[in-house]
């Protein structure tokens, strides 16, 4: 690879891999038929700021090692920027944390000129089939999309990706469409209360 040469273009077989684990600029051009692996941890951060043009051909990979970092909200990291990128139909794959939240999905927009990689909402609504549970997902999608954070995102971030019953098991606490006993109790206190205010009332 030679990154120090604004003629040179440098060609990534197909099989091969190189890997960014930190920021490397380059200043040529980069033709991709085989793997451009970036890592991302608490440590690294890989980068390529490509000055000419990036291709990246058919059969080749983009792969993100997000094995170690911490995910937050809306936390976004550059992989590629380059005064244009080709895509021909790359394929980008995600290595995901070992425990990956349940909360969090990793998307890798790619543009004319970057590729990033940014921390977004899972799509809560899809992860059970029931509907209550859909719809408490779908509330608390919208809901942490906006800036919410409480207790409840606190239990849904701590659950692993596929942990459909503990997903329902947190819909079923605190979806008042779900749970009949926290309906009920609301509805009784708001009752009780009106009652107070009404004797007040007619009292004085």
């Amino acid at each position: 690879a030679d990154f120090s040469t604004a003629a040179a273009t440098t060609t990534i077989a197909h099989g091969a891999t190189l890997s960014f684990d930190s920021l490397i600029s380059g200043g040529g051009a980069l033709v991709s038929d085989g793997d451009l692996e970036f890592v991302l941890s608490p440590d690294a951060a890989g980068e390529l700021m490509q000055q000419g043009a990036v291709t990246l051909n058919g059969g080749s990979t983009i792969s993100v090692n997000t094995n170690g970092l911490n995910p937050i909200l809306n936390q976004s990291f550059q992989l590629i920027s380059a005064a244009s990128i080709i895509d021909n139909g790359v394929v980008v794959s995600v290595d995901l944390p070992d425990s990956e939240s349940l909360l969090y999905f990793y998307q890798v927009p790619i543009d004319s000129a970057s590729v990033s990689i940014a921390t977004t909402v899972a799509d809560l609504g899809t992860i059970s089939p029931l509907q209550n549970p859909s719809a408490f997902g779908d509330s608390m999608t919208a809901f942490v999309s906006g800036g919410g954070d409480n207790a409840v995102v606190e239990l849904l971030a701590g659950l692993d990706t596929g942990d459909v019953q503990g997903f329902e098991q947190v819909a079923d606490v605190f979806s008042p469409s779900v749970s009949g006993a926290v309906s009920q109790g609301a509805r009784a206190a708001n009752d009780s209360t009106w009652r107070l205010i009404n004797e007040r009332f007619v009292g004085s």
